[in-house]
């Protein structure tokens, strides 16, 4: 008969002694025969946010038979038909179980001899996979050698194709400026010594006008500025392109006696006439000195680097742009 815990007889009863004995063991009984469900929840506690609050179940049930706890102790065991019930029902369930097992180990059996079979088959491909793989091994080696040849090939088509660029591209540089008869604007020509016509050509120009000193290593600027130029391209045709570059402080006479001098530096931004590639860059510097015997100016080739740093600071580039009086 199946005891079932009841309140009804607890006012006539003398309470028993609660143990804690008896307790611990059940506990201990109930925790072994359960330990995987109760691995399984304390996982799903863990990873699942929604089932969280499961850890404090066992926490508070614990806390509410503590404080009731007089009161359990204070019941008595009575014996209850329907336990009998539960018995046989579960004996059912059990039988029932121990069917479905049964065909369960029918259906292992045939899968296992599936899998001999399976086995069999396998083994009898075994020698055919292994020739596949032989001959897959051999394939490969003739790939790599392919590749390696097809490589060496690339290599040699794209250095040559690197030299034909090099060889055929647009080269602008500077030619010797030319003075006008008014001495009011130095011409600077731009040429292009390669095979195609260039892209865009972009140039930024300083001027300076200096006052020549007798047995001094500095001449002073009376008038300094920088502008910039543009041209579409550059053709290849021995076509020259001038900048014109004005001199607006230069006075004829003082420049004929030796009196005063021109400077021109700057760089010049092309593309190479192929579209992709990076801008290309010519730095330029010339002087200008008067032959007094001739009555004709020389223009000699100056430091750009140098020239170039003192012409930024002097006409303050890139601010106040040149403008040609209205």
């Amino acid at each position: 008969m199946t005891p079932v815990l009841t309140g009804t007889d607890a006012p006539h009863k003398a309470p028993t002694a609660f143990s804690w004995a008896v307790i611990a063991w059940v506990s201990v009984l109930l925790a072994v025969c359960y330990a995987p469900v109760l691995l399984a929840l304390v996982r799903q506690w863990s990873e699942d946010p929604d089932m969280g609050h499961g850890f404090f179940v066992p926490l508070i049930a614990a806390a509410i038979a503590w404080h009731k706890r007089d009161q359990i102790a204070g019941l008595a065991p009575k014996p209850n038909w329907w336990g009998l019930v539960i018995m046989v029902w579960a004996g059912l369930q059990w039988q029932e179980m121990d069917d479905a097992g049964k065909q369960t180990d029918r259906l292992i059996c045939l899968y296992g001899q599936q899998v001999s079979e399976l086995s069999k088959q396998a083994g009898d491909t075994h020698d055919l996979a292994v020739a596949a793989k032989a001959q897959s091994d051999q394939t490969k080696t003739i790939a790599k050698q392919a590749v390696v040849q097809a490589n060496a090939a690339k290599s040699a088509a794209k250095t040559a194709d690197e030299a034909l660029h090099i060889s055929e591209r647009a080269y602008v540089v500077a030619g010797h400026p030319s003075m006008n008869a008014s001495f009011d604007t130095v011409s600077l020509p731009i040429v292009n010594t390669g095979h195609i016509p260039s892209g865009k050509v972009k140039a930024i120009i300083h001027e300076a006008t200096t006052v020549v000193i007798p047995n001094s290593s500095i001449n002073p600027s009376i008038e300094t500025h920088w502008k910039h130029y543009t041209l579409e391209s550059v053709p290849t045709s021995g076509q020259v392109m001038n900048f014109t570059i004005k001199t607006p402080n230069l006075n004829a006479a003082q420049f004929k006696s030796g009196h005063q001098q021109v400077l021109i530096v700057g760089v010049i931004s092309y593309n190479d006439g192929f579209p992709d590639d990076p801008e290309l860059q010519w730095n330029f510097c010339f002087g200008d000195a008067i032959k007094l015997q001739a009555n004709d100016s020389d223009w000699v080739i100056c430091d750009s680097a140098s020239y170039l740093a003192q012409a930024i600071s002097a006409d303050h580039y890139p601010n106040n742009e040149y403008k040609e009086p209205n």
